[in-house]
């Protein structure tokens, strides 16, 4: 094989790298640099869960980058303990978006606040033609104090 073929196939087949480094992954990390110079740490916003036996509205109260309370939307009752041991953070969301994608779901679609750049749509299928193990989880009524 002569040395231009060979790296020719080298580009070829890093360029076909999916995971981590991939286009997905380049914008999460540019996001979270933006996110992050903000320098916020305390907020509230609504997280809802979609999936097979989805979560309800929960309203969450960050203060000073840490979960500090979390109720239901719909009767301001506190979550009980397993469920709020599920729930993240906006930096904590982040983590989320890099654990996904480090483990090559088939499907990962994010979308972006497009002032403050955190994430306020999270959407995974974690494998091809199964049913129901898709999951998504939505970020909205975002409020600072």
């Amino acid at each position: 094989m002569r040395m231009d073929h060979c790296i020719l196939f080298v580009v070829l087949v890093a360029a076909c790298d999916s995971g981590p480094t991939g286009v997905g992954f380049q914008e999460s990390a540019e996001r979270r640099m933006a996110w992050s110079r903000l320098g916020i740490t305390d907020y509230s916003i609504t997280r809802e869960r979609s999936a097979f036996g989805s979560d309800p509205l929960i309203r969450i109260t960050v203060r000073g980058g840490e979960i500090t309370n979390a109720t239901l939307v719909s009767d301001g009752s506190a979550v009980d303990a397993r469920l709020r041991a599920s729930l993240r953070t906006i930096d904590g969301t982040f983590d989320l978006i890099n654990e996904v994608s480090d483990q090559g779901v088939y499907g990962l679609n994010v979308q972006y606040d497009p002032v403050r750049n955190f994430p306020t749509s999270v959407a995974v299928d974690p494998q091809h033609n199964v049913a129901d193990d898709e999951y998504g989880i939505e970020l909205s009524d975002f409020a600072m104090p």
